[in-house]
């Protein structure tokens, strides 16, 4: 197997490599936000002062997307058709339109989605969850500011 992304929630982009499910209940479920180390975890939280921050600062409260791609995830792998949806973890409404996945035998080096997002239609999402990537072979990029 030849992976070809390796999963950071801290990054920028964002890779998602598998599925991200919910934990929680709503209306406190928590999906990506509660999953990322680099800033506690958890919007609204207090993070410790630093130096560079002497007061309280609050945990980031969520991301504007700028950019997503959907590609394939391991190029000697086949990947499965299905669909690749990212909702909210609360009430599960679609936070983008689901992406549809075909099937691409290996060597498969394949963009399924690869859109920019331009300011007008930039996206801000407070939390999400990630489901189709485990089933479709494919990993997700999510570019933010």
């Amino acid at each position: 197997m030849a992976a070809i992304y390796t999963q950071n929630l801290n990054l920028n982009p964002i890779v998602i490599t598998a599925d991200i499910a919910a934990s929680g209940s709503a209306p406190n479920a928590s999906g990506w936000k509660g999953l990322v180390t680099l800033d506690g975890g958890s919007a609204g939280k207090l993070l410790p002062a630093t130096i560079q921050n002497p007061g309280p600062v609050l945990a980031q409260s969520g991301i504007i997307v700028c950019k997503i791609m959907l590609v394939v995830a391991d190029s000697s792998a086949a990947t499965v058709a299905g669909q690749v949806s990212i909702q909210n973890p609360n009430d599960n409404t679609f936070l983008y339109p689901q992406i549809a996945v075909t099937a691409v035998t290996p060597p498969a080096p394949g963009v399924f989605l690869n859109e920019n997002l331009v300011d007008n239609v930039a996206l801000t999402w407070k939390d999400f969850i990630v489901t189709g990537l485990t089933a479709t072979k494919t990993a997700l990029f999510i570019w933010y500011r």
